[in-house]
């Protein structure tokens, strides 16, 4: 693992403003908007982004220069476990309260990314199936009629039974009615 101060090519006792400042010279000099194509400077751009996240933020730096590396745990817990000794250390309680700042800039302004469902496509009914559709939605429409003059008397049961035959009959009419004609 290269030596991050090495990588932002700077001392170990760089000030904040000596740190960023050479992160944006060698950030525009390898950004890949400025370097279509080059897996090189991708790479390299990567290095130097991880670099200035330890070093550009004054906690991650202090425990990189004491423990010779950063990975993001405090108090020697691993990263599968353990607890945390205040709330707002944990990452989740971070997370949840919009302070985890990987995308976002150095006030803590996170960029929330919003994805939008679609759901899949249907597949287009054939005009058979159109009109086998009426039919079976015709055929319970009048089934509904027949039987609310027997299950009438079966009350509350059979009215209900009756009028949701009616319902699905009438609505499945229209619909397929509809995917005909569209």
């Amino acid at each position: 693992m290269k030596n991050h101060y090495e990588t932002l090519g700077v001392q170990k006792n760089a000030t904040a403003d000596e740190i960023k400042s050479a992160y944006r010279k060698l950030a525009m000099k390898y950004h890949p908007d400025r370097n279509p194509g080059d897996k090189a400077a991708e790479e390299k751009f990567k290095e130097i982004s991880a670099a200035y996240e330890i070093l550009g933020d004054s906690k991650k730096r202090a425990e990189y220069d004491n423990a010779g590396s950063y990975d993001g745990n405090r108090y020697g817990q691993s990263s599968y476990g353990g607890s945390y000794q205040n709330a707002e250390d944990d990452p989740l309680w971070q997370w949840m309260n919009g302070a985890f700042n990987r995308n976002g800039d150095s006030a803590g302004n996170t960029r929330y990314r919003y994805y939008r469902y679609t759901p899949p496509r249907q597949p287009e009914e054939s005009k058979g199936e159109g009109l086998s559709g009426i039919v079976s939605s015709g055929v319970m429409f009048f089934l509904g009629l027949f039987l609310f003059k027997y299950l009438f008397w079966f009350f509350p049961i059979g009215p209900i039974i009756c009028l949701f035959l009616l319902v699905k009959g009438i609505s499945g009419f229209f619909r397929s009615l509809g995917r005909l004609l569209k």
